[in-house]
């Protein structure tokens, strides 16, 4: 994978899941230089018309800050404020408690506005993460926390909380299967015609494995640890409480956090689920392909 960064121009157009993204700032109002990832390159577009997510950067707009919707209590340090009524004033705090970013953005999140960015561009990027995660959520689409992954042309979908293995599962299924990883962070999970389908994004956490491609979602397995390996079907009622663990959402807006749980209904109702127990070996693989198989998702 190319990991090199490049200089932001006064434009660039990335296309993501069919989703346009527009980025663009006001040079006289920046200092300094603005980096995009090597990541998106693999993304860039040179479509025409108005996007569907529009990011900006301009320090000279200006706003009044109202009412706090919302504050994290955890390692993303974010806030929510009121800003009218069309915007949210988004801002993301250092260590000190100084703020390190600030955002307006559109409560559709069609347009997003970077007014102040004292950070690291990782911490840009991861931001903007979360955005174009609940961005999607208007437009038929979810993104997971997890490893999406082609096999023989089938999606496997496997979530768990980090730190569980699902980098170490999938890697073994590459390694010994010949799997593709299509993004080893997130699952950008999109209806389309009538079937779900998993795209590549951008966006894949400290894994640095991403493809612009995707495939119809075939299976769905919630990764655990376990002294031996063991593999059984999750049923749709269960599997739905499970996703909701997983899906990236806004708790502060409940019309999208509830669009969000939507989803999870939808997918579970249509996606076959199983939970895998399992050692971190091929062992676990090849029991997983078993299950897989009886449920005619693989070939034997």
């Amino acid at each position: 994978m190319n990991r090199k960064t490049v200089l932001f121009e006064n434009s660039k157009k990335f296309n993501i899941a069919g989703y346009t993204i527009s980025a663009s700032l006001n040079p006289l109002s920046i200092n300094e230089p603005v980096i995009i990832p090597g990541s998106f390159m693999a993304f860039e577009s040179h479509f025409s018309g108005k996007p569907d997510f529009d990011f900006r950067i301009d320090s000279s707009v200006s706003f009044n800050r109202g009412k706090k919707l919302f504050q994290a209590d955890n390692f993303m340090r974010t806030s929510i404020y009121e800003a009218d009524d069309d915007f949210w004033n988004w801002v993301w705090l250092k260590n000190d408690g100084s703020e390190g970013m600030s955002f307006l953005v559109k409560k559709d999140f069609s347009e997003v506005v970077l007014l102040k960015n004292d950070s690291f561009q990782g911490n840009l990027m991861r931001e903007l993460g979360f955005m174009f995660a609940y961005a999607v959520l208007q437009k038929n689409a979810c993104v997971l926390h997890g490893i999406t992954m082609e096999y023989h042309g089938k999606g496997i979908l496997i979530l768990a909380k980090s730190g569980t293995g699902k980098s170490t599962h999938a890697r073994i299924w590459r390694d010994s299967e010949n799997a593709l990883i299509i993004n080893g962070d997130r699952c950008l999970c999109r209806f389309v015609d009538g079937t779900w389908y998993a795209y590549g994004m951008p966006w894949c956490g400290t894994s640095g494995e991403y493809i612009n491609r995707r495939v119809p979602i075939n299976a769905i397995i919630f990764l655990e640890r376990g002294d031996s390996n063991i593999c059984f079907h999750v049923p749709s009622f269960d599997g739905t409480f499970r996703l909701m663990e997983a899906i990236k959402a806004p708790n502060w807006d409940r019309m999208l956090y509830l669009k969000a749980m939507d989803y999870c209904e939808e997918l579970a109702e249509s996606i076959p689920m199983f939970v895998l127990q399992c050692t971190p070996d091929l062992e676990s693989v090849k029991v997983l392909k078993s299950a897989l198989a009886e449920r005619g998702i693989l070939d034997e």
